[in-house]
């Protein structure tokens, strides 16, 4: 792979390469393997705080099934977010659901007018 990079340029790459000393490149390493690590950590917390936002689809509602935050499940019709961790709680009787949707022929599957 060098010899066909050296055709290309046409010249000997070793004449104009920088020559550094072991220390130097395992300087430089360290410092791109860094940054490369900062950066990484700081994609991980945005990741982390998009997913703890996220909507996540928890079926259709149970009263034994436990919820957390921003769940999203269908009761009588509506289209349900919990707004907190909550397990037996029907929706639409407390704070920890908020109504997202609800269909007109309230969730029969009657959708004529």
């Amino acid at each position: 792979m060098v010899g066909c990079v050296r055709k290309m340029i046409g010249h000997n790459m070793a004449e104009t390469a920088p020559q550094y000393t072991l220390h130097e490149a395992l300087s430089v390493a360290l410092s791109v393997a860094q940054r490369a690590l900062t950066a990484v950590a700081g994609l991980e917390r945005r990741i982390a705080a998009l997913e703890a936002t996220a909507l996540r689809d928890a079926d259709v509602w149970k009263p034994e099934k436990d919820f957390k935050a921003n769940d999203l499940t269908t009761y009588r019709g509506g289209l349900w977010r919990a707004k907190a961790p909550n397990t037996n709680v029907r929706p639409g009787t407390s704070n920890a659901w908020r109504l997202m949707h609800k269909t007109e022929d309230g969730g029969r599957g009657d959708h004529r007018r």
